[in-house]
């Protein structure tokens, strides 16, 4: 047995050597981000702090130019789904409406705003809440989208005549007289913000026996016979989608209920 001690000796002196190799080896090693990938698990001890600094700087990095883009991405989902679904609701209603009132086109105008919205809206929607004109909050506005002065005159916000309710999913409701037709003007996530048209505030209309985006058809506020193209509604001096935000409903309709590139965000 004695002539393997030597021999066990030398064995742990190899042992001793390559422990101590590694150590040497790490200690001496310089940084660089190729090492992450490529330096050999058996031979690396653990990650210095530069490396982990370095690599997280990276990933804020990264995360900050890309994150913006992933939030606004999900708020013009989220937007398209819950006005489409509020579209919905007032498609549904109009048609229960139709079936005790009449069509549309025969609902009678003449009537003030109050009697209109106890007739043909109220017993036919899911509401939720009313408000009067004092229980109203004060500092409720509607902002144009591109400029974000207040637009409260296209909502009608704080006329004596307007209806303000909810509805079912949340959606708050500006029921206004037109004179020839009804419009909705829709917060579609209520009095929370933004407050900005074309973001969570859009507009429909009752007009043509059906309840449509407003611009979609004659928009008797400009002219009694004047319908609008594509190109007017997305970029028109006035209510455009990229300028004041009114007509971006009409726009999404008839891009899918999605919200494109060509929108404005």
């Amino acid at each position: 047995m004695c002539h393997l001690l030597p021999h066990m000796g030398e064995g742990l002196k190899e042992i001793q050597k390559q422990v101590q190799d590694d150590i040497n080896i790490s200690l001496k090693r310089t940084y660089s981000p190729t090492h992450l990938f490529t330096y050999s698990p058996r031979k690396r001890l653990a990650f210095t702090l530069a490396e982990v600094l370095i690599t997280l700087g990276i990933i804020g990095v990264v995360a900050a130019m890309t994150m913006p883009s992933i939030i606004a991405d999900y708020q013009k989902k989220q937007t398209a789904v819950k006005l489409k679904q509020t579209y919905s609701i007032l498609q549904q209603g109009a048609k229960l409406s139709e079936i005790d009132n009449g069509p549309v086109s025969d609902w009678d105008t003449s009537l003030s705003n109050e009697l209109y919205y106890q007739r043909y809206i109220k017993p036919y929607y899911k509401i939720i809440k009313e408000y009067d004109k004092g229980s109203f909050p004060s500092d409720y506005h509607a902002l144009c989208k591109s400029v974000k002065y207040e637009c409260d005159y296209y909502a009608h916000v704080s006329a004596s005549d307007t209806i303000r309710f909810i509805i079912e999913n949340g959606t708050l409701l500006f029921l206004n007289d037109n004179d020839v037709t009804r419009l909705i003007v829709t917060d579609i996530n209520g009095l929370k913000g933004p407050n900005i048209w074309g973001k969570d505030i859009f507009i429909f209309s009752y007009q043509n026996n059906q309840v449509i985006p407003y611009g979609l058809d004659v928009i008797y506020s400009l002219s009694p016979d004047f319908k609008a193209d594509k190109d007017y509604l997305l970029n028109g001096e006035s209510r455009s989608c990229q300028r004041d935000g009114v007509f971006c409903a009409a726009i999404m309709m008839l891009d899918g209920w999605e919200i494109t590139d060509e929108y404005k965000w």
